[in-house]
């Protein structure tokens, strides 16, 4: 449920555990977890990278100009 957007207190509830540390408990991590964590992680690194290209006030120049300047 957590997964799917439905929040941790909510799931709990729908869930009938008691406590948070009951809920955890059940909340085993899965490869696919995993695997998404990754990635969510490597889109942000890639928009920040991205980011430190783009010089703010600069949008009307050279789009070469832009590319030679190094990251920030």
């Amino acid at each position: 449920m957590v997964r799917r957007g439905i929040p941790q207190k909510a799931a709990r509830t729908i869930s009938g555990h008691k406590s948070d540390s009951i809920f955890s408990r059940y909340n085993i991590v899965s490869e696919d977890d995993i695997r998404e964590a990754a990635r969510k992680i490597e889109a942000g690194a890639k928009a920040i990278i991205h980011r430190s290209f783009i010089v703010e006030g600069q949008e009307g120049k050279n789009r070469k100009e832009e590319k030679a300047r190094k990251p920030v």
